[in-house]
């Protein structure tokens, strides 16, 4: 999770955050969100088929076709568990994203109001 700001957290005079090694631009970090956004919402839109997999009935009273079926039902709640995890990834991601533009703007603004109190001077 993304904590309140250090000595290497600052902004650069290029307008981008650095923090941890990286420098990101808000405009990247907005993306970056938004695209996670999308790729939860086509994650959600498999959840129909792999209902579908999961609750898959036996075809008729033949052994095989019986354990076939309970293989496929394991199978469609493995995926099924995979998704839900992979969406809880993404949104928590994008939600990392949408923190680090929080704490960009943040300090954005605690520079501006710096700038104007020490007549042009930077902390």
């Amino acid at each position: 999770m993304i904590s309140g700001p250090t000595a290497r957290n600052k902004i650069s005079n290029k307008g981008n955050w650095r923090g941890d090694g990286f420098a990101v631009a808000p405009e990247v970090l907005e993306q970056l969100a938004h695209k996670s956004k999308e790729i939860v919402s086509q994650y959600k839109l498999l959840f129909g088929t792999v209902d579908s997999i999961v609750s898959a009935e036996e075809p008729g009273n033949d052994y095989a076709s019986v354990e076939h079926v309970k293989k496929l039902r394991s199978s469609g709640e493995a995926l099924l568990n995979a998704l839900q995890e992979r969406i809880r990834c993404f949104r928590d991601l994008g939600d990392k994203f949408l923190a680090a533009l929080d704490m960009y703007l943040t300090h954005e603004n605690d520079a501006e109001v710096t700038v104007g109190r020490e007549k042009g001077k930077f902390e």
